[in-house]
């Protein structure tokens, strides 16, 4: 009954099923949850918008860009450095990895520039009857949680693969930089050895 009750105890050592997942993955599903929950919370279930105003669509525009922002900045960014370690750069599945005052700021404006595109491919969704009609708003059928979060994961997969793309050529350009100041000083010194070598001669 003994080595019963031992096998059955649980392994403090033993990583759980969670850590087995792959943290792109994770970062998607974080992602997903952001742009629908902002879509949401500050979408279909904000009471401050007027729907029946022709200023609806703007308001929902302001509305969900800024609380796309509050998620990114306070929940998912921070969760992704969370997860980072030495073995699994996390900052590379996403698009700003700033801290502080500056963070906050680029995130406003990286939601306010992501919902640009977001809002023209709901719209020609809804229009074509391919958006997800479960949380649409019927006075602005572009307010649709499900179908927002898809393409807010679209989107943001363009522009973090430019990011990365930017910084690796600047890191090349650097390195080649460096490497060129090193062969620099490297044929001065050489230089200057046969200089030494042929004045002793």
């Amino acid at each position: 009954m003994k080595k019963k009750e031992e096998l059955k105890q649980p392994n403090p050592y033993q990583s759980d099923k969670l850590a087995k997942i792959p943290s792109w993955i994770k970062i998607l599903l974080l992602k997903y949850w952001a742009a629908a929950a902002a879509f949401f919370f500050f979408g279909n279930a904000n009471p401050l918008v007027d729907v029946e105003s022709d200023a609806a669509p703007a308001q929902y525009y302001i509305w969900i860009s800024f609380g796309l922002a509050l998620i990114l900045e306070y929940i998912v960014k921070n969760l992704v450095r969370l997860m980072r370690n030495s073995r699994d750069n996390t900052f590379k599945y996403y698009i700003i990895n700033r801290k502080g005052v500056l963070s906050f700021f680029l995130h406003v404006i990286y939601a306010f520039l992501i919902m640009f595109p977001m809002y023209g491919t709901l719209y020609f969704m809804s229009v074509h009857h391919l958006i997800i009609n479960l949380f649409a708003l019927k006075e602005v059928p572009v307010i649709e949680p499900i179908s927002a979060g898809f393409v807010f994961l679209f989107y943001d997969g363009i522009a973090v693969m430019c990011k990365n793309m930017i910084v690796r050529t600047i890191k090349k350009h650097k390195f080649q930089k460096e490497e060129r100041i090193a062969q620099r000083i490297i044929d001065s010194h050489n230089e200057s050895l046969k200089e030494n070598e042929s004045n002793e001669s």
